[in-house]
């Protein structure tokens, strides 16, 4: 027993080894929400929202193959009369692999998960794994400060596949059910730098084909989606201020258990951000507005935050 013990504990440090040797970043911290901004003549009905977190990342893409990290969160609505039932933590974690990087083509697979509860699945897991590959490939990661993401400097174009499950109801009552999902994306990265510290990135993610169903397959759906972000950002080593556009077009029920383009429909939404941070030494402060409109409202609602988050590594 003690040899299998020891073998075990030598088998850790041995793969713990690579990932001590990686960047690390360590910190905790908290924002708060309000909204919606756009009712600011009737402040009254402001909704406040706080959410305390902390966050644990290893590797960067610009020198390590593998890189992850996991999220930890306590996500609350601001009511002083609340019920501590009203508090519900969460955890993010992820891992990703670059097994082929070369100037002219990548290749990376991944894991995600992310656990909480909800009203509508209870405590739930959804976990997903991918594999994309770029053979069109002329860009590099690039770090400006440790304490902020890379940035991409460059052109990716390539595809990608992947699937994954929810597991739902895990602690309630009503029995366990499971939704599954699986895509074929076409994947497009750009960026660029504008001068000595701007940046213009974007981001397009076309979902070709998309399945979602239970796992029981009585009924199911294939969709289609587009996924596109681009933004303009200045960074320095302690100050970061970026603005971003987003957009989502999804065209829903293209293939169902009725047959071929039995009800199609299709919906898109938007969203608009602006955010600043700065360092004071080990604490990093941040803020910012994010306006979001859908095929419905073109001026839906807009949100405020602000938040500090301190850096143990």
């Amino acid at each position: 027993m003690k040899k299998t013990m020891m073998l075990i504990l030598i088998g850790c440090l041995v793969a713990a080894g690579p990932l001590f040797a990686m960047d690390q970043t360590l910190y905790i911290g908290s924002w708060a929400e309000v909204g919606d901004l756009l009712d600011y003549e009737t402040p009254d009905s402001f909704a406040y929202e706080a959410e305390p977190y902390a966050e644990y990342l290893f590797g960067r893409k610009s020198v390590d193959k593998l890189t992850g990290g996991l999220y930890l969160s306590l996500d609350s609505p601001y009511v002083f009369e609340s019920e501590i039932k009203d508090i519900r933590p969460a955890v993010e974690g992820w891992m990703d692999y670059r097994f082929m990087n070369e100037p002219t083509s990548l290749m990376e697979s991944g894991l995600w998960f992310y656990t909480t509860q909800d009203n509508t699945n209870g405590s739930y897991v959804d976990a997903y794994g991918y594999f994309d590959w770029y053979p069109i490939n002329n860009a590099q990661d690039v770090t400006v400060h440790s304490h902020f993401p890379d940035v991409l400097q460059g052109v990716r174009i390539g595809m990608g596949v992947g699937g994954g499950a929810q597991v739902n109801q895990l602690l309630e009552d009503p029995a366990v059910t499971t939704d599954i999902n699986a895509d074929l994306t076409g994947l497009v990265s750009a960026g660029a730098r504008m001068g000595e510290s701007f940046w213009a990135m974007a981001n397009i993610q076309l979902g070709l084909a998309n399945l979602a169903a239970p796992s029981s397959f009585d009924t199911y759906t294939i969709f289609s989606t587009a996924q596109m972000q681009g933004s303009l950002s200045y960074i320095t080593e302690k100050f970061l201020a970026s603005a971003a556009i987003k957009g989502y077009l999804k065209a829903a029920d293209l293939i169902t258990e009725e047959g071929l383009l039995e009800d199609p429909s299709y919906t898109y939404s938007y969203s608009a951000e602006g955010s600043i941070g700065f360092f004071l030494d080990s604490l990093y402060v941040y803020g910012g507005a994010e306006l979001f409109g859908n095929r419905t409202t073109l001026l839906d609602h807009c949100t405020g935050y602000v938040g500090a988050a301190y850096y143990l590594l």
